[in-house]
């Protein structure tokens, strides 16, 4: 029995992604799904438009950066957090925008969040544990930067838990998600 509902599961799967590739396939109900889970997922988002916001521009010196190099630093006021993240109580949070590499090993800017809890439970002498978190894809446009998600995607799934447990999180946001890029977002491009 087992056998037949994984069976059944994965070539369901299978059917319903190959339906999904053929754009001629998507009917009105399909593409009402579509709009639903679209409208679902935008009203999420901190900004419908990251590009109104300072914080995701490339500087006009940004080709002066190297991978590696901190090129912003933004700590978000309480304030702004209670208002447009639905963090937990008792952490602050940060943006942070960087310079990453591609796939061919040349400079690429990128973004990301850190969240830090107000107490330490090792003590307040002690420095705080830290973790570098990475989501899954959470999307393919700017708009799709965790940072820029109101839960920062995955909430209690990663960041959330992790914070509560004391941990600083560091949370990167991949390559033309919240940063622009040329091409856009792609898996190649790093993070």
């Amino acid at each position: 029995m087992l056998f037949q509902l994984i069976t059944s599961t994965l070539l369901t799967g299978a059917f319903t992604v190959a339906a999904a590739q053929d754009p001629n396939d998507c009917d009105v109900t399909c593409q009402t799904g579509y709009r639903q889970a679209l409208t679902g997922e935008t009203s999420q988002w901190v900004n419908q438009n990251v590009t109104t916001d300072d914080f995701y521009s490339n500087p006009a010196n940004l080709s002066s950066y190297s991978a590696g190099d901190l090129v912003k630093w933004d700590d978000v006021p309480s304030d702004q957090v209670s208002s447009r993240w639905t963090l937990p109580g008792g952490l602050s949070m940060s943006r942070f925008f960087y310079m990453s590499e591609d796939i061919d090993g040349k400079p690429i800017p990128a973004t990301g969040f850190v969240i830090v809890p107000y107490t330490n439970p090792l003590g307040k002498d002690k420095p705080f544990r830290t973790v570098v978190w990475t989501h899954g894809t959470a999307g393919g446009t700017r708009q799709c930067a965790p940072s820029n998600h109101k839960a920062l995607y995955y909430e209690w799934r990663g960041p959330f838990a992790l914070s509560q447990q004391g941990y600083v999180v560091i949370a990167p946001d991949y390559t033309g998600q919240g940063s622009d890029i040329p091409q856009g977002f792609m898996y190649e491009a790093g993070a």
